[in-house]
């Protein structure tokens, strides 16, 4: 479904919650409020494809965009004007997209002036939401902090929804401060429970939540079944083997260095990069090297649904993240994991996290140029009939059909647990 823009004069009857024996029931025909640091129109990250899974299970979404001030790109989306109007799209059959008024610098960071700043904005921020709620007849039975600790001042506004912190990357991702640590903590002894992508990331906040739980990523096998036989037009003139990275090249989580001598140690393989850049001022004399290899080849960024195109047409597929970031091992086992894995190629990482013990035989870890260059030799010769069939059962196992499965029986199981103390 295409985004379509509602109307002021839609107006609907707000529900009375569930009681009875459907207040145990949860993400079935549910109300969900997801709030969010991301901007529906950036590149497609956890904080987008969950809220759709659930949607597409039979849930009613409503998901809050960031606000532009301080951590959107709002001259180039956009976003002020649609933050100033209070727009509400539907890009989904039951998800609805809302943008929050604007925000102001420092609200994030945590300490007396990001308290103060946010106690100023939270009264605009809720009747943005409620109006919002009304339109839609909503009402939350589920409310959801993708990666916004800092926003856990607004559960008061929904004391009657169970609360959920999502944490999918290290907060702050190495600009939090010490006061905005302190403020996630507290945002997870106020939630239900907390849901965190990575173990590393489980263990630093089960310290302030025993409800604190492992939620991997996760691959939607309908879109890769859907699309995977796409081919790109533009593989016709970039040469085999190919080995394959999609999404954000962001140059402080990405190894330039290490590619661009894999790349001069192996002219015959094609490195191919597909997604938007992200560069800071400090790596950008580095990516001139890196496009200048006649072997690198960046063509931008695509669109979701063509995604599994340029991944089946790999031979191989890469995570090339730096090992001098201490942010990275905080990612885990990154988004395109299990992507990746229900294509069946191998895939080379470098050793920046710690991985799951039942997923590394299904990975080649290798550390430096020469070994990344060893490595591919491997990958590309190797014959193994099975190899590719139990990658793609790896990730059929590990669906979003599965992870709600998975947040059912946590959520649901609370619930009982605490009817019956």
């Amino acid at each position: 479904m295409g985004t379509e823009i509602l109307e002021s004069k839609e107006r609907f009857e707000t529900p009375s919650r569930p009681s009875g024996p459907d207040a145990f029931k949860h993400l079935r025909d549910d109300d969900i409020l997801v709030l969010t640091e991301q901007h529906w129109d950036a590149p497609k990250r956890i904080a987008h494809k969950m809220p759709i899974a659930w949607a597409e299970a039979g849930n009613r979404v409503l998901w809050i965009e960031g606000a532009p001030f301080p951590v959107q790109d709002w001259r180039r989306r956009g976003q002020l004007r649609r933050s100033l109007r209070g727009c509400l799209m539907q890009p989904h059959e039951r998800l609805w997209v809302g943008s929050a008024p604007p925000a102001l610098p420092w609200m994030h960071k945590g300490g007396v002036r990001g308290n103060w700043l946010r106690a100023w904005h939270r009264p605009a921020m809720v009747l943005r939401i409620q109006r919002y709620l009304k339109r839609l007849g909503m009402a939350p039975k589920l409310v959801v902090l993708m990666q916004m600790a800092m926003r856990h001042d607004l559960l008061d506004a929904f004391p009657r929804a169970t609360s959920v912190y999502y944490c999918h990357d290290l907060f702050g991702y190495g600009a939090a401060t010490k006061p905005a640590f302190d403020e996630e903590a507290e945002c997870c002894r106020r939630v239900h429970q907390v849901w965190a992508t990575s173990e590393i990331q489980r263990q630093r906040l089960a310290a302030f939540n025993s409800r604190t739980y492992l939620m991997p990523h996760a691959v939607d096998e309908r879109w890769w079944d859907h699309h995977c036989n796409e081919r790109p037009t533009e593989y016709s003139s970039i040469g085999r083997p190919r080995i394959v990275f999609t999404g954000v090249v962001q140059t402080e989580k990405i190894d330039l260095e290490l590619l661009i001598e894999a790349a001069r140690l192996r002219p015959n393989v094609s490195f191919v990069f597909v997604g938007p850049h992200q560069i800071r001022p400090a790596e950008e004399a580095l990516m001139r090297r890196a496009r200048q290899a006649k072997n690198l080849h960046w063509l931008g960024e695509r669109r979701v649904e063509q995604l599994p195109g340029y991944i089946a047409g790999a031979d191989v597929l890469m995570l090339p993240y730096r090992l001098d970031d201490p942010n990275t091992p905080y990612i885990g086992q990154s988004l395109k994991f299990f992507e990746y894995m229900i294509s069946g190629k191998p895939v080379i990482v470098t050793p920046y996290t710690r991985f799951a013990a039942d997923v590394q035989d299904f990975i080649t870890i290798a550390e430096g140029a020469a070994a990344w260059a060893e490595a591919l030799d491997t990958t590309v010769t190797d014959r193994d009939p099975g190899a590719a069939a139990r990658r793609e059962a790896l990730a059929r196992r590990n669906t979003y059909r599965q992870r709600i499965d998975q947040q059912r029986a946590l959520l649901e199981g609370m619930v009982m647990k605490e009817s019956r103390q």
